[in-house]
């Protein structure tokens, strides 16, 4: 009998998928580093003090969000 067929798929962060497929999928229309730069914004609109986080996201290369 004949071995199965080994899985020489690359391994992602999620895992390993299937040979010739794209890669994992989110499964997901918002990202969460997309709504970062909203949350901070609101927080401030709301008078509340994000300033210290907002710095460290900028620091790590996320953005604001963008002017209305």
């Amino acid at each position: 009998m004949a071995a199965p067929p080994q899985d020489t798929a690359p391994a992602g962060p999620l895992g390993r998928h299937a040979a010739g497929s794209p890669g994992p999928l989110r499964l997901t229309w918002v990202q969460p580093e997309d709504l970062l730069g909203h949350e901070l914004r609101q927080a401030a609109e709301d008078g509340r003090d994000a300033a210290a986080i907002e710095r460290v996201w900028l620091d790590a290369g996320g953005t604001l969000a963008p002017e209305r």
